[in-house]
């Protein structure tokens, strides 16, 4: 029997270890859940029986309750109070929920559970109260409430994911920072908040509480410590899918064997980019994830698994090969998309989104998209080569596909490079055709707004280009526009701004007062400095560009040291002529000679002045002239 105490105003029932002010969803103001939209039609699969009972663990596992019908039992247990307190308001809309607060370490339950789910680690399911337990302690744990019947889902991150490979470690405080909070009168917290913007530092510092403490792993399982762990299970697993791009903000799951790899591909390198825009980086994204794709590493790397493993007499339940969804976007406007291994799609949501003049048709996320390179890598590497025939070329060709007969013209201004593939048969198609403008633009509006719009991403990943290193992303926009045919004024990019703005405020991301997006927006593209958000740039491709400007720099050092040489030794020819001149006016036979003819040199000079005073002014010049031309 479960020992509990009732919270009177939630009627949530303590457990212990329940953590009175902390919240796992809103920590420090910020969201610490993320969009679990990716999951919800997958995890509904597995309750659609109302007879069944469902265990959600954890502070993001418990938003999903929303999803699951309201006739099926369900029970919720998160470790914070302002969590459970808010958690409650979902009770009056079910026929049975049981909300229990604290450790999952103390959580008893009489009987078990046709579906669990868990999609966090121990750092959110146990209390800092709580003996210490590795991520697979806690997979055996919940597995045991799985009923012979159930199903148990739960997400692990991969302590050799891509967050371990991309993100660059930075030590929380250095010297030189604690030497600024002295002389600045600042706290530790003080400073590491100053900090927070301007080196992503100590953002997940609270989240961290188990490092260092008995019994907690000091990372997190490898791919093969999963496998070991899954074996030892009472369930069996079904299915392990990938999760892109992180484990914390699920947009893509990807299927071990998955047949739609060049899908699959496009978007994870699409949301990693997205994702990684303003982080510190040890490599780019963009040039990382395909490459893991390509080499078959989508599981073994990914950021975090999800796995769905059953007991033997429960009912096998279909699982798409790929789902995939919108990483930051208001929900009216997002969308599920489910492949399955024959290739049919199943979109969570039907119809139309209809806001203002901007349209979204969920109906055209039912059809297969083609399998192709992304554009914007494509034009990334073009730009990386310095080759200005190859970049000019790639810029015209994308100008030319975007106002063509190809593309319908509502989707042109959706038709980004990171938003089109490259077909292997030299094609460009659209990723994401769902998007609409019922309004009329220009198309030489529609290019300069993409071209800027991929200005401004280059800029922010720092990506190696052939120009000056401060260029704006204006400026950037102006020359690809110019190689692209069009000659750009300053009224073009205001009218791109305007809409820019237009659009933000149709899908609810925009502030207010429009006179003040719209000068952000204006200055955004005025500096690069004011476009991006923070360092992105891959830590190795900085090493590369460092190691290149170097050796450039060797060679400029060479070049000048042999000019350096050859002037001084011209110098020394000078000096040595000077010196043969000097002794040759020195010498007797000189100063003869000089003497001797001193009274010609006279008589000479004097002929000559009088012969030019008796050449009339306007033929003078002319006689200087022809002197020139044939006395040489």
């Amino acid at each position: 029997m479960q020992n509990y105490q009732l919270d009177p105003s939630s009627g949530t029932r303590l457990i212990g270890g329940d953590m009175l002010l902390w919240s796992d969803a809103h920590p420090d103001g910020a969201d610490g859940i993320g969009n679990l939209g990716v999951l919800t039609g997958l995890i509904g699969r597995f309750a659609r029986d109302r007879r069944a009972r469902v265990l959600l663990l954890g502070p993001r596992a418990s938003r999903l309750v929303g999803s699951i019908d309201p006739d099926v039992d369900v029970e919720l247990v998160v470790r914070s109070l302002p969590d459970a307190r808010e958690l409650a308001s979902e009770a009056q809309l079910r026929r049975s929920m049981v909300l229990w607060c604290g450790g999952v370490d103390r959580f008893a339950p009489t009987s078990q559970f046709d579906l669990v789910i868990a999609l966090d680690g121990p750092d959110r399911l146990l209390t800092p109260d709580s003996p210490g337990a590795h991520d697979l302690d806690m997979l055996q744990l919940i597995s045991e409430w799985v009923a012979p019947a159930g199903t148990l889902v739960a997400q692990v991150h991969n302590g050799l994911g891509l967050a371990s490979v991309l993100d660059l470690p930075l030590q929380e405080l250095r010297p030189e920072d604690r030497d600024l909070a002295q002389d600045a009168g600042l706290t530790r917290q003080q400073l590491r908040e100053k900090l927070r913007d301007e080196r992503h530092v100590g953002e997940n510092t609270n989240d961290r509480w188990w490092q260092g403490a008995d019994g907690f792993a000091d990372r997190r399982p490898y791919r093969a410590e999963l496998a070991g762990a899954l074996d030892r299970l009472p369930v069996q697993l079904e299915t392990l899918y990938g999760v892109y791009p992180e484990s914390d903000h699920p947009a893509l799951l990807v299927r071990a064997d998955n047949p739609h790899q060049e899908l699959a591909r496009a978007v994870a390198t699409r949301l990693q980019s997205d994702l990684s825009s303003t982080r510190a980086a040890l490599i780019d994204p963009q040039a990382m994830v395909p490459q893991i794709f390509d080499a078959g590493l989508q599981i073994d790397l990914a950021p975090g698994w999800l796995v769905v493993a059953r007991r033997d007499d429960a009912p096998q339940v279909p699982t798409p090969a790929l789902v995939w969804g919108d990483l930051e976007l208001d929900p009216q406007w997002a969308t599920t998309v489910e492949v399955a291994v024959d290739g049919s799609l199943t979109a969570s949501r039907g119809g139309e989104m209809l806001e203002g003049r901007l349209q979204r048709d969920f109906g055209r996320l039912r059809v297969l998209p083609e399998a192709g390179e992304s554009l914007e890598g494509q034009l990334r590497d073009a730009l990386a080569s310095a080759d200005l025939t190859r970049i000019r070329r790639s810029v015209r060709r994308y100008a030319e596909w975007l106002t063509s007969d190809e593309i319908r013209d509502g989707q042109r201004v959706f038709a980004t490079p990171e938003n089109v593939v490259a077909t292997p048969d030299g094609h460009f198609r659209l990723l994401d055709e769902s998007w609409e403008w019922l309004g009329t633009l220009e198309s030489r509006t529609v290019v300069i707004r993409n071209l800027r719009h991929f200005a401004k991403r280059v800029l922010r990943a720092r990506v190696r280009h052939p120009w000056r290193a401060e260029i704006s992303p204006d400026q950037l926009t102006e020359t690809l526009a110019v190689m692209s045919g069009l000659e750009p004024d300053p009224h073009d990019l205001v009218v791109v701004a305007e809409w820019e703005v237009d659009l933000a405020a149709l899908l609810g991301a925009a502030e207010a007062d429009r006179e003040a997006r719209l000068t952000d927006e204006i200055s955004s593209g005025a500096s690069q400095f004011t476009a991006t958000g923070g360092p992105a740039r891959g830590y190795r491709e900085t090493v590369q560009q460092l190691t290149r400007m170097s050796n450039s720099l060797e060679v400029r050092q060479g070049q000048i040291d042999w000019l350096e040489a050859a002037l001084r030794m011209r110098e020394r020819r000078l000096e040595e002529t000077e010196r043969t001149l000097g002794r040759v006016r020195e010498s007797a036979s000189f100063k003869i000679g000089r003497t001797m003819t001193a009274p010609g040199r006279r008589v000479l000079r004097s002929s000559q002045r009088a012969s030019l005073r008796l050449v009339p002014p306007e033929l003078l010049g002319k006689l200087e002239n022809f002197a020139r031309r044939n006395l040489k």
